[in-house]
């Protein structure tokens, strides 16, 4: 890692490459980076959607919406529908033989009517329509924070009983969601959001949105238990009844689904009480071996706080990790068989598990010369020879003259989403000694003169003139924004230190 030597570089690297002993490791696969195709002004980033649509493509849609910690929280900003036909319903089912129970709708008639929410404000996307074709949709948004949800209509997701569908979301050239096997939508939030003391945003996908007019995933647990058109249903007409204290008879319930893709379930649902006393109460409650035996989730009675005749919304959540597979019900548990719950618009959402995205990827091979990473100086130069893990090119560091002899990331890599880095290389090095080493250094853009050490390699971790693969991890909980840099520090100018396939992933845990 020090001068030429006297000879051209390229020269004095093709001469010494011949010595390197060549690992059969095959490099990591890694998806390029989305490099933005436009520009935009400086108080606004690209927001980049690229669709591929399965074979009825009129059943998705997708809105991005200012999200908590905007002024303009709950808006659309953007949103659009794909085209062509929906599903044929062959194989819809009629609807379940409505339930017996008798119930005077008279007796739910109330003064104190719930209010239905606002609706939210659409401001319209006034591109095409999303045909049924790949389609990149590239807008220059305000920089703010946002959701982005893409939903299928018939909570089949995009692949792969009907095409081969998928979609992905970039903001400049950072990925933010893809998918393509989802339920009913799934999203993310993204942005310039506030920092805060609560978890980081994670992806969420519907497992399945049930308004009642049909039995949909649930079932009738037993004579006390039912569903009902009413006047005042939170949506629609109908409503799930469950009343008095009869265990499965007054209850409603799903059958064991799926959960192992997600480390969390979250049960969303409005319900309305009828003549509850404080002794009332009904419960939420979860099986683990196909409704055998069940776990109260959550419970509910007229002292916590909330009032008969009036629409109420909660949410619960479950934590699913280690469990393959999991039963909801709702049962009631009244004093007398006049008092019941009426339940809506019940929502179950997968808290999916965490796992590490590509950030970046950077083989040197591109026409941007350094691609995501720039030149410190005089002591880091592209080579274009042999010495290289694959491709065409790969980049050498020698010497020890600190920034003249590294390579970072230029522009910095927005990290808002992610709680962790992971920075993955294959490296070689030539004529390397035990006190000759290189880092892997990173800089919060607050400070950006200031580079903080992650960790260094040496012959202690690696054989000189042999491809070792590296990785290393960066906590990045509290930073927006942040460069990576490797940096050679060698004692003679013959020691160098090559590096390719360099990948930066990160992750929300």
């Amino acid at each position: 890692c020090g001068g030429n030597l006297g000879v051209p570089v390229t020269s004095f690297y093709d001469e010494i490459s011949r010595f390197l002993t060549y690992g059969s490791q095959i490099p990591p696969t890694a998806a390029p980076s989305m490099s933005p195709t436009r520009g935009c002004p400086s108080d606004e980033m690209l927001f980049r959607l690229r669709i591929t649509p399965d074979n009825y493509p009129n059943e998705n849609r997708w809105d991005l919406v200012f999200d908590e910690g905007s002024s303009n929280v709950g808006t659309v900003h953007l949103s659009a529908q794909l085209d062509q036909p929906d599903h044929e319903s062959t194989n819809a089912t009629s609807a379940q033989q409505e339930s017996s129970v008798v119930i005077d709708q008279s007796e739910f008639e109330s003064d104190e009517r719930v209010k239905q929410p606002s609706k939210k404000k659409k401001v319209q996307f006034t591109s095409e329509r999303i045909e049924s074709s790949l389609t990149d949709i590239q807008e220059c948004i305000p920089k703010d924070c946002y959701v982005f949800t893409m939903y299928d209509k018939y909570e089949d997701g995009m692949c792969c009983s009907y095409g081969h569908g998928e979609f992905s979301v970039h903001v400049e050239s950072d990925l933010v969601v893809q998918g393509s096997e989802f339920g009913a939508k799934i999203w993310q939030s993204f942005g310039t959001c506030q920092k805060s003391n609560e978890s980081p945003p994670t992806a969420t996908e519907v497992i399945s949105v049930n308004d009642m007019e049909r039995w949909g995933v649930f079932k009738r647990g037993g004579r006390f238990s039912g569903r009902r058109k009413v006047s005042f249903a939170h949506s629609q007409e109908l409503v799930g009844i469950v009343r008095y204290n009869k265990n499965m008879e007054s209850s409603i319930y799903t059958d064991s689904f799926d959960v192992k893709k997600y480390r969390a379930l979250l049960v969303d649902f409005w319900f309305l009480t009828w003549r509850f006393t404080d002794t009332d109460e009904f419960f939420l409650e979860y099986s683990l071996d196909e409704g055998k035996n069940w776990v109260v989730a959550g419970m509910k009675v007229k002292a916590d706080g909330f009032k008969d005749h009036k629409w109420y919304n909660q949410v619960f959540d479950i934590v699913t990790e280690d469990i393959d597979s999991i039963a909801i019900r709702f049962r009631c548990n009244a004093n007398h068989r006049s008092r019941q719950v009426l339940l809506d618009d019940v929502t179950f959402a997968g808290v999916l598990t965490a796992s590490w995205k590509v950030i970046a990827y950077e083989g040197f091979d591109s026409p941007a010369r350094f691609g995501i990473f720039k030149s410190g100086g005089t002591f880091a130069k592209l080579h274009q020879g042999r010495l290289k893990r694959s491709g065409t090119r790969s980049v050498i560091l020698r010497d020890n003259r600190d920034e003249l002899s590294s390579v970072y990331t230029d522009p910095p890599l927005v990290v808002t989403s992610y709680t962790k880095l992971k920075v993955e290389f294959w490296s070689n090095s030539m004529r390397f000694n035990l006190r000759d080493k290189f880092a892997l250094e990173y800089s919060n853009i607050k400070r950006p003169n200031y580079w903080i050490r992650v960790r260094d390699w040496s012959l202690n971790d690696f054989s000189d003139r042999k491809w070792y693969q590296g990785v290393a991890e960066i906590d990045v909980d509290k930073i927006d924004k942040i460069a990576i840099r490797f940096r050679c520090q060698s004692r003679t100018p013959e020691q160098i230190v090559v590096l390719d396939n360099i990948q930066i992933s990160g992750i929300s845990e």
